[in-house]
């Protein structure tokens, strides 16, 4: 960061801190989509498609149909407060339609709209999401402490790192959302994160 001695391995995380800690906007966001630029030429480009979508365009979610009859029946973006379900905020929208689909069976395309006045790095450091195992659920207050649990979970909240047959278990750490982690430890590098996909 070139306002303090705070460095990063990442650019989006970069970023986030620059809004967060400096209130100096590096993500601008349509209030239609939530798309995400890196510039607010960019984003004022994309705001044209909006407002003059193609034939069998969507003016809202900008998803092109072949037909007349999947464009009226398509699955259109809807807006909520939150992305709160089953006592969880998920982070992400991507993360609350999926688990609405995998959960509940429902087909969702939620967003929620951005807060006037706060930059993305500020509401999603307010959302902070609950550091939680994904094998029994139980939360932890740091991101270490569930790793360090997870090296040993079974399932049930406990675990002494060895599987039924006595053999010990490999450690897989778990990964930022949205990068894949890797048996031993580790990241892969050159995956996909939902930050980088620059939307919300």
């Amino acid at each position: 960061c070139e306002h303090c001695e705070i460095s990063y391995g990442r650019k989006d995380k970069l970023r986030m801190h620059m809004e967060k800690v400096h209130n100096i906007q590096t993500y601008f966001v349509c209030d239609i989509c939530l798309q995400s630029y890196n510039a607010r030429d960019k984003l004022e480009e994309h705001k044209t498609h909006h407002e003059n979508p193609k034939p069998l365009q969507c003016g809202v979610c900008l998803t092109a149909y072949v037909s007349q009859e999947e464009f009226n029946s398509h699955l259109c973006i809807t807006y909520k407060d939150d992305y709160v379900c089953c006592e969880r905020d998920f982070k992400y929208h991507f993360y609350y339609n999926k688990h609405m689909f995998l959960v509940h069976g429902l087909k969702t395309n939620v967003r929620v709209k951005p807060t006037q006045g706060l930059l993305l790095g500020q509401v999603r450091a307010m959302r902070k999401q609950a550091e939680r195992c994904p094998r029994c659920e139980r939360e932890f207050p740091t991101r270490n402490q569930k790793k360090q649990h997870m090296i040993a979970c079974r399932g049930d909240g406990g675990g002494d790192g060895q599987d039924f047959m006595g053999a010990t278990e490999i450690p897989v750490v778990m990964a930022e959302e949205g990068e894949k982690p890797v048996v031993g430890g580790g990241t892969l590098l050159g995956t996909t994160n939902p930050q980088q996909q620059d939307d919300d």
